[in-house]
């Protein structure tokens, strides 16, 4: 009988054991979260990678305010980089991130204006991805290519641009083929692109090339034979290169194109 009692109090004293081992680390664990809601709050804010907007500019926009819990910060930065590229639009991606105890960091990576088209007597800026950057005047898109043939839809900085459900697949075909004209270092090339015909897209190049491409193409593959072409052909002369055949590019005087 003895034997067995001292066993259930060996039970006992384990089980409290373990019981008062699980509240000493909550109560651990529950001064630390307060210690890190006290003490890590933010005294500095650093902004970084931004040439168009101002670090006031950013911050102000980010809403972050000196003094706020930078644990609480960082559980919200997803929402604040959103914020970030909706309200500013040449920002194009967003990091976030501490230097405890007290600094803020905003690593923000701006875009270029790729493109331009044109709405209601306006030019409207855009990347490659369609983003709408600005409206400004007309005249003064710099070195952007002028998209024709297809119509905007009431553009709004920040926002993609929109076209109407029977457009949207030439935008698609367009944004595609602008980024792999970026990758291989073709796009500040291009003059314009018209997407008018129903069967291809046309770009003017260099102001001496006329390029076709055909839609839903692997413009990857296209970008290289444009490349390969225009190291054919070499800088003064004039051509169309017809890209929209299967065996590959088909190369034209362009004074012979009527």
């Amino acid at each position: 009988m003895a034997h067995r009692s001292n066993r259930r109090r060996a039970r006992r004293r384990g089980r409290f054991s373990g019981l008062y081992k699980l509240l000493s680390a909550l109560l651990i664990l529950a001064a630390l979260v307060a210690g890190c809601l006290v003490f890590f709050r933010v005294d500095t804010v650093v902004v970084s990678g931004n040439q168009r907007y101002t670090q006031e500019e950013i911050i102000q926009v980010s809403g972050v305010s000196q003094g706020e819990n930078l644990f609480a910060l960082l559980l919200r930065r997803g929402e604040i980089a959103q914020t970030l590229r909706e309200q500013l639009p040449y920002v194009e991606a967003v990091s976030i991130r501490t230097a405890l105890p007290d600094t803020l960091i905003i690593e923000v990576r701006e875009c270029q204006a790729a493109a331009y088209i044109t709405y209601e007597g306006a030019d409207w800026l855009l990347n490659t991805s369609g983003k709408l950057l600005e409206r400004v005047a007309q005249g003064q898109t710099g070195d952007a290519l002028e998209i024709t043939g297809v119509t905007a839809l009431q553009p709004s900085p920040g926002t993609p641009l929109a076209v109407s459900v029977e457009e949207s697949r030439k935008l698609a075909d367009l944004l595609a083929l602008m980024q792999a004209l970026e990758e291989r270092e073709l796009l500040a090339g291009a003059d314009s692109i018209d997407l008018s015909s129903d069967s291809r897209m046309e770009m003017r190049y260099e102001d001496r090339l006329t390029v076709r491409f055909a839609y839903a193409s692997d413009y990857s593959y296209d970008a290289k034979a444009l490349q390969a072409a225009i190291d054919y052909l070499g800088p003064e002369e004039r051509s169309v290169v017809d890209l929209t055949f299967e065996d590959g590019p088909h190369l034209y005087q362009e004074q012979g194109e009527g």
